[in-house]
């Protein structure tokens, strides 16, 4: 037991602002996590269970037609977009192993909770499983709302703590696969695992997922091992709203700019995926004149 948990967390390292220790459990005052916590978590909750009667609502009349179109793609998988498939699999896995080797290496494996790991793992589980059902259709759409989180993770990224340059280079490699990743999914399923623009039940079930991780098990986890999961126990030195009430100040500009980024992802996936089908159709078109000639 004492190898697995100094291997989790027994690698943080204190003297790195931001990161985890003493000082950073210390920045904020018990008090005030619990007052936030009491006051965000409640209101996730009531966003969880508003929004999953919205959601029911808006399934029903499409989940024939969405079955229907899975059933439909699993079958008709042509040879060369399966065998790319299993291709981008293999390469995401080997980036994502290696970042699980790197955390074992440096004992902050308790790091691998982060937002973006797990938005990682549900994208391995749904290339290599499909969309085979609803599950997986939800998992899809709740995936879109973590991409932000890596598109920030770029913009601002928190690799201080990172000596060797190849944890730097995978850790932009995974982050930008995050982002790339989708295209593909959608391009081999139906642009129909898209949400309606207009749609907002998504977006505040997503939201409020992702508030109540955040607020219970990354908090929770990281007071105990004092590891700085999702910057929730202190601000990243990067964080623009660095201070005491930095937690409210992201938690209202992540609600604004969460659904802007994703519904902004979900437009630019679902024209790309149109040209490369649109593409597709021409070159089979081509094939199919070619050998009637």
């Amino acid at each position: 037991m004492d190898v697995i948990l100094d291997h989790a967390f027994g690698g943080i390292n204190n003297s790195i602002p931001g990161i985890g220790g003493p000082q950073c459990v210390k920045f904020l005052p018990l008090w005030q996590r619990i007052a936030e916590t009491f006051l965000l978590v409640p209101l996730a909750i009531c966003g969880i269970i508003i929004s999953s009667k919205n959601l029911e609502s808006s399934l029903h009349p499409i989940s024939g037609k969405m079955l229907s179109s899975i059933n439909e793609n699993a079958v008709m998988f042509n040879g060369d977009k399966n065998l790319v498939r299993y291709c981008v699999l293999a390469l995401y896995c080997f980036i994502f192993g290696s970042e699980i080797v790197c955390k074992l290496i440096r004992r902050v494996f308790v790091f691998m909770l982060n937002p973006c790991h797990v938005a990682t793992t549900i994208q391995i589980l749904l290339l290599a499983i499909g969309i085979t059902n609803h599950r997986m259709y939800y998992l899809f759409r709740f995936q879109m709302y973590l991409l932000p989180g890596a598109l920030i993770g770029i913009i601002l990224p928190s690799i201080n703590s990172r000596v060797l340059l190849v944890e730097v280079l995978v850790y932009f490699i995974q982050h930008v696969a995050i982002l790339i990743v989708p295209f593909f999914i959608v391009y081999v399923n139906g642009a129909f695992l898209l949400e309606p623009f207009q749609n907002s039940a998504w977006t505040v079930l997503s939201f409020s997922i992702i508030l109540i991780y955040h607020f219970t098990v990354l908090q929770i986890v990281g007071l105990i091992t004092e590891a700085n999961m999702g910057c929730v126990i202190c601000p990243a030195m990067s964080d623009p709203f660095y201070g005491r009430f930095y937690r409210l100040a992201t938690v209202i500009h992540q609600a604004i700019l969460i659904p802007l980024i994703t519904k902004i992802f979900s437009v630019c996936i679902k024209c790309a995926t149109d040209v490369a089908h649109l593409d597709d159709v021409t070159r089979k078109s081509k094939r199919l004149s070619e050998r009637k000639k």
